[in-house]
């Protein structure tokens, strides 16, 4: 395997967006969360409707009877009961649309912030045991050593490099073949891995404190 890699990246937007998307669900799986949206928004919504559902199946006999004796005739009650479903129905509705509705408008947001700050221009890609670099024309280089690494991810061809809240996407096109791709992450992993043993260096002050 080569020591170094130097790829030229081109300029191709929606890879960036997609490893947006990546990188969204993987700090959902593996960042801690103080708190959920499911159990501070959705579940109740859920308890509420499972509620109403299962009280007016389960008890409309005892609710006919309680409107019988308010000399309420049959067609009454049917209808009473019809509009009690029907708000169920509603409101459950209304819950997948809120949810359908939140998760295209999440997507329009991220797809907008991506494009408008992440057009990011050709670049040239460089990578050695050390870390790896990316090389704009017209804005300042960035570079990441292994150590912050957090993982290594294929996403439809393209291989993502995860640091923290930054990434770096490797389209599939900068490779000659499949091979070269398995061999560029299998490096990239031993590095990482190289990385992760390596001590932790000490301050002067911490030093002479032990």
């Amino acid at each position: 395997m080569p020591e170094t890699f130097d790829y030229t990246l081109p300029p191709t937007p929606e890879h960036y967006l997609n490893g947006a998307y990546a990188l969204t669900g993987y700090h959902c799986k593996t960042a801690p969360r103080q708190y959920s949206p499911l159990l501070c928004l959705y579940l109740p919504f859920l308890i509420a409707i499972s509620a109403m559902a299962f009280l007016l199946l389960n008890n409309q006999a005892r609710l006919s009877a309680l409107l019988e004796e308010c000399y309420l005739d049959q067609d009454t009650l049917d209808r009473i009961t019809g509009i009690s479903m029907n708000t169920v129905y509603i409101i459950a509705g209304c819950f997948v649309v809120f949810g359908i509705i939140s998760r295209l408008f999440s997507r329009r947001m991220m797809s907008y912030i991506y494009h408008r700050n992440y057009l990011l221009h050709e670049s040239r890609f460089t990578a050695d045991s050390a870390g790896c670099r990316q090389i704009y024309p017209q804005r300042q280089d960035s570079w990441f050593g292994w150590a912050a690494l957090d993982g290594v991810q294929t996403m439809k061809g393209s291989v993502l490099l995860i640091f923290g809240s930054a990434f770096i996407v490797l389209p599939e096109s900068v490779f000659a073949d499949e091979a070269e791709k398995q061999g560029f992450i299998a490096q990239v992993n031993t590095w990482w891995q190289a990385a992760q043993k390596q001590p932790v260096p000490t301050s002067d002050k911490e030093t002479q404190s032990v």
